[in-house]
């Protein structure tokens, strides 16, 4: 067994998410259903009017199974590489 140059990825779980509008992707549309997979949330919306998409509802289920601490996204239209800090 080859020993980890980083000790600490031995004790953490690794999620890989390629693509989390694949149906806008195959569609070549931004969104789901006439609903933005971005704005499907619960962040700045009512109850009754988030997570319709298969996309946002996928997300939940995930944040909901594990503790993230982090997140790299790359947003394709942009060209931009964004890291996200969700320490506790």
């Amino acid at each position: 067994m080859i020993e980890s140059p980083l000790p600490f990825i031995k004790d953490r779980r690794f999620l890989l998410y390629p693509m989390v509008n694949s149906y806008g992707y195959y569609e070549n549309l931004r969104e789901e259903m006439n609903i933005d997979p971005n704005r499907d949330f619960d962040y700045d919306n009512t109850p009754d009017k988030c997570l319709k998409t298969v996309a946002a509802r996928a997300l939940e289920t995930l944040y909901d199974k594990y503790t993230i601490y982090g997140a790299i996204t790359f947003h394709g239209g942009d060209n931009v590489l964004v890291i996200y800090n969700f320490s506790l």
